[in-house]
C-alpha cells in the first residue's frame, strides 16, 4: 500500500480501522454491560483530555489549576472504580468488552496509592486469567512497589518531571537493573533505553527528533503506556514538507505493512529501528 501520510496519521488509520471492525461486532454485544463500557470510555476520554492539556501547556512547569482539576477527576473516577469492583470484582471483556477492560485499568492506574495497593491482588489474578496483559500488570505492580518504598521490578516508574535531569527521565530504583530488559521482554515491554526516549518524546514533543530518513525500517508503535500496539515493515522513499495551518509538517512517502498488536487504541510517540 502506498503511504502519502505522516507516520502518526498512518498509524491512526491502522488502529481506527481495527477499532471500527470491533465496533461493528459491538453493535451486537458479546458482553453483558454495554452501558458500563460506554461510561468507562467516556471517563477515560476526560482522563486523557486533562493530561494532554497539561503536556501541551508544558509539563515541566505544570499549571496548578489543571493539576487540581486532574486530581479531582482522578478522585471521582477512583470512587466509581471502587463501586464497580464491589459489584463485579475486576471486570473483564465478557462484562464490558476489551476496550472497556483497558479503560477500567487505565482509570485504576490513576487511583491513589492506598487503593492501588489494596487491589493489586485482583490485578495479579486478572493477569493470570488473561484479562490483563503482562504490560498492564508490570505497570501496576511497579507503581504499587514504588509507592510502598520498594524497588520496582520492570522499570516502568519514573520520578516526577521536576526531578528529571533537565529533560532526561530519572527512574525510580530498579531491582537487579542489569537484567531488567529480560524481565521487560517477558511481559512485552520495550527495552528500558527505548522507553527512556519514548518518555522524552511523550512529555516534550517539541524536542522530538526530526523524522527518520529515507530507508527501510522494522517499525514498532507503542501506546501512551509504552505497550506495543502495532508492528511491521516500513519503507520510506522520500520526506517532504507540507504546511498545515501555521506549521510545517513532514510528509512521508513510501510503503508500509503494519499489523495491530493487542487492544490499544491510542497511539503515542513512535520508535523505529533501522
Amino acid at each position: 500500500m502506498k503511504l502519502v501520510l505522516s507516520i502518526g496519521l498512518a498509524l491512526t488509520f491502522v488502529v481506527t480501522s481495527s477499532a471500527q471492525h470491533r465496533t461493528n461486532r459491538i453493535n451486537s454485544p458479546s458482553f453483558r454491560m454495554p452501558r458500563l463500557r460506554q461510561e468507562l470510555l467516556k471517563r477515560v476520554s476526560e482522563d486523557q483530555r486533562i493530561r494532554n492539556e497539561l503536556i501541551k501547556k508544558g509539563i515541566d512547569h505544570p499549571d496548578q489549576a489543571l493539576l487540581d482539576q486532574m486530581n479531582r477527576i482522578d478522585a471521582v473516577n477512583t470512587a466509581r472504580i471502587k463501586v464497580i469492583i464491589k459489584q463485579y470484582g475486576w471486570p473483564g471483556p465478557k462484562l464490558i468488552g476489551r476496550d472497556g477492560t483497558d479503560a477500567f485499568f487505565l482509570l485504576a492506574q490513576h487511583g491513589d496509592p492506598a487503593f492501588q495497593k489494596k487491589v493489586l491482588p485482583l490485578v495479579q489474578k486478572a493477569y493470570q486469567r488473561g484479562i490483563l496483559t503482562g504490560q498492564s500488570y508490570a505497570l501496576f505492580s511497579d507503581r504499587v512497589l514504588v509507592g510502598s518504598g520498594k524497588l520496582q521490578i520492570y522499570g516502568t516508574s519514573a520520578r516526577p518531571i521536576d526531578q528529571w535531569n533537565g529533560r532526561e527521565p530519572v527512574f525510580d530504583p530498579i531491582e537487579d537493573e542489569a537484567n531488567v530488559d529480560k524481565r521487560r521482554a517477558k511481559v512485552g515491554l520495550m527495552p528500558l533505553s527505548e522507553y527512556r526516549e519514548f518518555m522524552k518524546q511523550l512529555y516534550f514533543p517539541e524536542a522530538t527528533p526530526k523524522p527518520f530518513p529515507v530507508g527501510d525500517y522494522q517499525y514498532t508503535g507503542y501506546d501512551k503506556n509504552g505497550r506495543k500496539a502495532v508492528e511491521g515493515q516500513l519503507s520510506i522513499t522520500s520526506v517532504e514538507s507540507r504546511r498545515i495551518g501555521s506549521e510545517e509538517q513532514p510528509l512521508l512517502k513510501g510503503h508500509w505493512q503494519l499489523s495491530k498488536v493487542g487492544s490499544q487504541e491510542t497511539i503515542g510517540p513512535q520508535v523505529a529501528q533501522s
